[in-house]
């Protein structure tokens, strides 16, 4: 079913030296229906909506404020709540659409309530940005999942009911939350289908306390998640992989000699933001998971038909 309204929902935190690329790259979309952009700020102090208002002048957009509460899933609700669409459609400030990226995004979206759209790195960053954290597509997540796929926040598109049914984003996940919920929806009984064809030029870290924060967070989020997920099925990482890390983080530390190491400083510095962040997290979502943590969000279609849409997403 065709959207009557989209919604493009866009958090920004400090977001004034890139905002205004990909503010420039979503007025240029070639969607033929009504959508409408939202800029979600979540407090920024770095001139962001300044730069907007010089920069944009007229800009047809709905600005929120949201500064209660920092975090990413906390000013992404908060932005839902301002909206009409019928469809919800979330990106980065940090990124650049394609020309192509909502029209293709939509058209994914006929018959199943989630899409997650592809990324490429390679025209925002350095090749030296691309060594120290190598991404190419997201299409192994759906190919070969360890549990089930998910969405990347930078590039998710969801039906308004569904993002309702589960309650939303989850504030407590400062990174990660667009994996738990892809997969809350996903054990609700809602579908999701990869879009290929809708990308979005991600921006990676360059600096190497930039690339360790980013990668500790992600360390965190992942770890939460398998706590939270692991009675339903989500795999721990396997020991081969933990030593593998730890093996990586001796034997390329940046006082090997260059020709010895063979990878970046920031590559490394990459590694040990993940291991530090999984480590500082495992004592809090052992005890979340056991005393405190529930998986929030409502039903989504009838139980009778549960097992069959999850395998559809397999």
């Amino acid at each position: 079913m065709t959207p009557h309204l989209v919604s493009v929902i866009v958090p920004m935190y400090n977001a004034a030296d890139t905002i205004g690329e990909q503010i420039e790259a979503l007025v240029a979309q070639d969607y033929p229906g009504a959508w409408e952009l939202i800029l979600a700020d979540n407090g920024s102090t770095d001139g962001t909506l300044e730069t907007i208002a010089r920069d944009h002048p007229g800009l047809d957009a709905q600005i929120v404020i949201e500064d209660a509460r920092r975090g990413a899933a906390h000013v992404r609700n908060a932005a839902v709540r301002h909206s009409r669409g019928d469809f919800l459609a979330f990106v980065d400030a940090d990124d650049r659409v394609h020309p192509g990226w909502l029209t293709e995004l939509v058209a994914a979206s006929a018959g199943v309530d989630l899409v997650a759209g592809d990324i490429e790195t390679e025209s925002l960053n350095t090749p030296e940005a691309r060594a120290a954290r190598p991404l190419g597509s997201l299409a192994f997540v759906f190919d070969e999942p360890d549990f089930l796929p998910s969405a990347s926040g930078c590039n998710l598109g969801v039906r308004r009911a569904t993002f309702e049914a589960i309650d939303g984003f989850d504030p407590t996940f400062v990174v990660g939350q667009d994996v738990d919920f892809s997969w809350r929806a996903q054990l609700a009984g809602f579908t999701i289908r990869f879009a290929p064809r809708s990308v979005v030029a991600y921006r990676l870290r360059s600096d190497r306390d930039g690339i360790f924060r980013q990668m500790r967070g992600y360390g965190r989020g992942e770890t939460k998640a398998y706590y939270r997920y692991r009675r339903f099925g989500a795999p721990r990482m396997p020991a081969r992989a933990k030593v593998a890390l730890a093996s990586f983080l001796v034997l390329r530390n940046p006082l090997v000699p260059a020709a010895i190491r063979g990878v970046s400083v920031e590559r490394w510095f990459a590694a040990l933001g993940y291991v530090v962040g999984r480590v500082e997290e495992v004592p809090r979502a052992r005890f979340n998971a056991s005393v405190t943590d529930r998986v929030p969000g409502r039903a989504g279609p009838s139980a009778d038909d549960r097992a069959d849409r999850l395998s559809s997403v397999r």
